[in-house]
């Protein structure tokens, strides 16, 4: 099996893992493990690169919906597979949802359906099959034309993934997108970042929320308060999980000017002062960044000065 035939095979294990609608971080990590293996099960595969990981990543980022597993399934069906191929992903299969010790109902009636398109391929081609079977695969071709898939916004899932979840949750309609996508992507990204200080110590308080909403709120983009929230909460609700901190501080790097950034470092003071005290953990976490953003230290520290007194 080759690699790509193996991604497609990946996906609709790990679709079939959403089948409750719910995966734990345990199950996330069993899928990786799961798939690893499987995809060692197959000599003439290349080892999976890292954008070919996030991949797989972004269908285990959140649930996969009924049209996106069809369309992921109809995928499947134009694979090249022998005899061995569909043993293994049967197996696989089988070992993924049965992984937490119990099989529901949704995840039996998943591997049925897999087990059935694997049998319709290995009955042969479409021209060959009868012609209840084309009208079933056809139905669901047309079925799928229109399903969400998200590999389209792969790029934005790695490289800014709080812009990414704000797409998801807001669909960026008109109203949205009077502000450019490029100014949403470095909201996005200083939203992620001040969020981080925010959090540095374990906690982000009403007035620090309120700071990070004013904060993103810049003049000439039009957005209100409440959509500034918005990015806000994405942003907040994004920063305590396992982000890719460096791939979001290039994304904001890439999108302003020094004086941009200069004046960014002033901004994460005032968030970390927006309770009335800046802890030591805060300046640590201030400096870091500032740090990824190559601010001078000395710019650092007259800056630090400016808001701390020392």
């Amino acid at each position: 099996m080759e690699t790509e035939a193996v991604l497609t095979v990946s996906k609709v294990i790990i679709a079939a893992a959403w089948s409750d609608g719910e995966l734990s971080p345990e199950e996330v990590e069993s899928l990786k493990d799961l798939i690893f293996r499987f995809s060692g099960s197959f000599p003439s595969a290349v080892g999976i690169t890292g954008r070919q990981w996030a991949e797989l990543e972004i269908y285990m980022d959140s649930p996969v919906s009924k049209d996106e597993r069809d369309r992921l399934l109809t995928e499947l069906e134009s694979t090249p597979l022998n005899d061995g191929d569909k043993n293994e992903i049967m197996a696989a299969l089988e070992e993924m949802i049965e992984a937490d010790g119990e099989v529901s109902a949704e995840e039996k009636e998943v591997f049925k359906e897999v087990a059935n398109d694997l049998d319709r391929m290995h009955a042969g081609a479409l021209g060959q099959m009868g012609r209840g079977m084309r009208g079933a695969l056809n139905r669901r071709s047309r079925s799928v034309r229109g399903a969400p898939n998200r590999e389209d916004y792969l790029d934005e899932y790695m490289e800014n993934k709080i812009y990414y979840r704000l797409h998801q949750r807001v669909g960026f309609n008109d109203k949205w997108l009077a502000a450019s996508s490029s100014d949403l992507r470095k909201l996005c990204a200083a939203g992620g970042m001040l969020a981080r200080v925010a959090n540095a110590d374990h906690n982000i308080s009403d007035a620090e929320f309120n700071v990070l909403v004013e904060a993103l709120q810049p003049a000439g983009l039009g957005l209100s308060r409440d959509e500034a929230a918005v990015i806000a909460e994405v942003a907040v609700s994004e920063s305590g999980k396992d982000m890719d901190f460096p791939r979001l501080i290039r994304d904001f790097f890439a999108r302003t000017s020094p004086q941009e950034r200069r004046s960014f470092v002033g901004v994460m003071f005032v968030i970390a002062g927006a309770d009335g005290d800046i802890s030591a953990d805060e300046i640590t976490e201030i400096e870091s960044l500032s740090a990824s953003l190559n601010i001078p230290r000395s710019e650092f520290h007259e800056i630090k000065g400016k808001y701390t007194g020392s």
